[in-house]
């Protein structure tokens, strides 16, 4: 009995920590909340977009998808001196769609 729970445990706990490091969502819909959201105000996405946020072109190699969940729901929340706008109101699948989006940003640009 004890082995069960050890081992229901460990089937949440590789879950969550599977679920933090990949994304559940659709990558091309992703794309489509990128844009919706409007966060090419801001960021760059291969040299289309703001300067302000900064480019997101390598963001997929450089973070996992708790954090860019946490930081696209709360910034400040991540670094108080952000100022980038919160999202709170993206809806589950919206998030995991636009997180798993990011995730396929892995190079910076070429470099012309």
């Amino acid at each position: 009995m004890r082995h069960r729970g050890r081992m229901a445990l460990a089937m949440v706990l590789t879950t969550g920590v599977w679920r933090t490091l990949s994304a559940a969502g659709d990558a091309t819909s992703g794309a489509a909340v990128y844009k919706a959201s409007r966060c090419s105000m801001c960021h760059q996405v291969a040299g289309a977009g703001g300067k302000m946020g900064g480019p997101l072109d390598a963001v997929g190699s450089k973070h996992d998808a708790e954090f860019l969940r946490k930081i696209i729901k709360d910034p400040k929340a991540m670094d108080s001196k952000s100022r980038m706008k919160a999202y709170p109101s993206l809806s589950e699948k919206e998030m995991d769609d636009l997180v798993a989006y990011l995730l396929t940003l892995k190079s910076p640009p070429d470099k012309k």
